[in-house]
């Protein structure tokens, strides 16, 4: 369970300095990147090392894959993005979060090879959490990228297999509109002569002869999709589809990495990932926490939940299609609690809500809070008198704020309302 996070985040300082000198927040490209890891003797990875590219999906497929590996008895490390509450979540080692030690020694070990460049927050973690696989001795590794793929820091590593589980619209200021260019772009994390595990069954036209110039294999889930269970703690399709992205390419890597049907199953009966369809209680009152962020992830959330109807707390960034989010959620909201949360990209929580009133329907009340704390006690008060669920969802930062005020006290669902996978 994650728990309050402490006053003190030493590894927030120490990231925060070395982003500092940098400058600016994003900056893609792995020019300055690819010097500094060489000069820290970085570059090069001697295990099996899998990349996960695409809008929506990849955290569950990443926890799918590392479990899967796990279960086939390997020691694997695992860098995801963003957090929800510490930062220790993007790097896990077999399964846990990396301790502040650890993570702090590794960044010690790069600090020095820095300068004359300059590094970016993401691009110091993702050599942190490379260093830290390599202090633990893992022996798989899967890299989850930040955002796009081609210039990603993740991409700085040639990865053995590769996915690429959705591609929608999303971060257009840095992506772009055009499905095919996006696509291509994400695709880019596969190297010449491997594959690249699609999890759309109908990818952009633009995707298949991308992959004949790049010397690029496109395998399909169909085969693994129709035979698979779905994984026993991710509820909902795209969750099914998401876990068939890990077993396909975790089917295409058993040379690299051995593995059995059966560590398969196994694997993905016990992956979980917190804020995907995360189901939890206080006080009485059952939540499900969802990090959907744009219109493709809440239209997949809200198939997930239906028929059900939830009191819903939601709160985004301000680069967000709200119109698009707030048409996919509207069928499964009883109420709209809008509020404010702590990151200077937020949306004002009245503006916010007045957007959602444009697609309101009938009986649906819409409100804005200060908080995530005020908009969970309004939600919950009215879930309490209908015996219904709320959902907090919109961004990592919503819910993570809720599970930092919420977690430490939070048990399991009851069972009546437990989310099906069907």
């Amino acid at each position: 369970m994650i728990t309050n996070a402490p006053e003190s985040l030493p590894v927030e300082d120490a990231l925060g300095r070395i982003a500092a000198a940098h400058g600016v927040s994003m900056d893609l490209g792995l020019e300055r990147l690819r010097r500094v890891a060489e000069r820290a003797g970085l570059l090069d990875v001697a295990v099996p090392l899998a990349i996960v590219a695409g809008t929506n999906g990849k955290g569950s497929t990443v926890a799918c894959l590392e479990t899967i590996w796990r279960m086939a008895g390997r020691r694997t490390g695992a860098f995801t993005s963003p957090h929800l509450v510490l930062f220790n979540e993007r790097i896990r080692i077999n399964g846990r979060n990396a301790t502040d030690d650890e993570i702090l020694s590794a960044l010690d070990r790069v600090t020095p090879y820095i300068a004359p460049d300059t590094l970016t927050y993401f691009e110091a973690a993702s050599l942190a959490a490379m260093v830290c696989f390599q202090m633990a001795g893992c022996d798989a590794i899967v890299l989850e990228v930040g955002l796009g793929g081609r210039l990603d820091a993740a991409n700085l590593w040639d990865a053995d297999g590769a996915i690429l589980t959705s591609v929608a619209l999303d971060h257009a200021e840095w992506l772009g509109t055009d499905l095919g260019v996006i696509a291509t772009e994400k695709a880019a994390v596969a190297r010449r002569g491997g594959v690249l595990v699609v999890g759309e069954l109908n990818p952009p036209e633009a995707l298949a002869p991308w992959a004949q110039q790049n010397g690029v294999e496109l395998v399909s889930i169909e085969p693994v999709l129709k035979d698979l269970a779905p994984p026993a703690r991710l509820g909902g399709a795209h969750h099914h589809r998401n876990a068939a992205c890990a077993a396909t390419l975790a089917l295409e890597m058993v040379s690299l990495v051995p593995v059995s049907e059966d560590e398969i199953r196994r694997g993905l009966a016990e992956a979980s990932v917190p804020g995907r369809l995360q189901s939890l209680s206080v006080e009485g009152v059952d939540a499900v926490l969802d990090v959907a962020h744009n219109p493709a992830a809440a239209e997949a959330l809200a198939k997930a939940l239906e028929p059900e109807r939830l009191h819903v707390v939601f709160a985004a960034l301000g680069d967000k299609d709200i119109d698009g989010i707030a048409q996919a959620l509207m069928p499964i909201a009883l109420s709209i609690a809008c509020p404010g949360i702590e990151s200077d990209r937020s949306l004002n929580p009245d503006e916010l809500a007045v957007m959602f009133e444009r697609h309101a329907g009938e009986g649906v009340l819409v409100e804005s809070h200060v908080s995530v704390q005020a908009a969970w006690e309004a939600a919950a008060a009215r879930a309490r008198i209908d015996s219904a669920r709320v959902l907090v969802v919109g961004s990592h930062v919503t819910a993570g704020e809720w599970l930092a005020r919420y977690g430490a006290n939070a048990g399991p669902p009851s069972e009546r309302r437990a989310p099906s996978n069907e």
